[in-house]
């Protein structure tokens, strides 16, 4: 059994002319990751999870936040070019080439790429996962090459703890 945590990256900022990869997080970003990391920890042990992200400055930047914010023991987030997309499709792609030793997974991206995952790959359906949420998944794969779909084990959404 495989399990994946999806979180979207956290509201990034449009106030500078700069190209959509590099946009900042917004002040507010902050605070949602602590409050989703905060209601994350009470609901388990994610120090051993492996975190990817996207290499978009919005996505890296809240995967370092929950990194640290949730004491993952590996050294660095893993950036990934692939996880910077918007499609579903790209996303179970991805999938299909991690490593099957890693069982516990986070991966840090966009949308509207996750939320069409969760909602393939899960058993709730969701109009979209708001910045910072987090959806975890447990998946029937032994193998993520074989990707079989499983149960949304529960969601998190900033708003619902604020």
């Amino acid at each position: 059994m495989k399990e994946l945590i999806l979180i979207r990256h956290g509201k990034s900022s449009w106030d500078n002319d700069l190209n959509d990869h590099d946009r900042p997080l917004k002040k507010r970003a902050y605070n949602d990751a602590e409050v989703v990391a905060k209601a994350l920890q009470n609901l388990g042990d994610y120090s051993n999870y492996i975190i990817m992200s996207s290499t978009a400055v919005r996505a890296k930047t809240t995967a370092n936040l929950f990194q640290n914010l949730l004491q993952i023991k590996t050294p660095e987030v893993d950036l990934q070019e692939k996880l910077y997309n918007f499609d579903m499709f790209d996303v179970l792609h991805f999938l299909k080439y991690v490593s099957n030793s890693m069982n516990q997974l986070i991966l840090v991206g966009h949308n509207p790429a996750f939320t069409e995952t969760a909602n393939f790959l899960g058993d709730k359906y969701f109009s979209y996962i708001p910045t910072s949420g987090a959806v975890k998944l447990k998946l029937d794969s032994e193998n993520w090459s074989d990707l079989q779909r499983g149960t949304t084990e529960f969601y998190i959404f900033p708003k619902d703890y604020r």
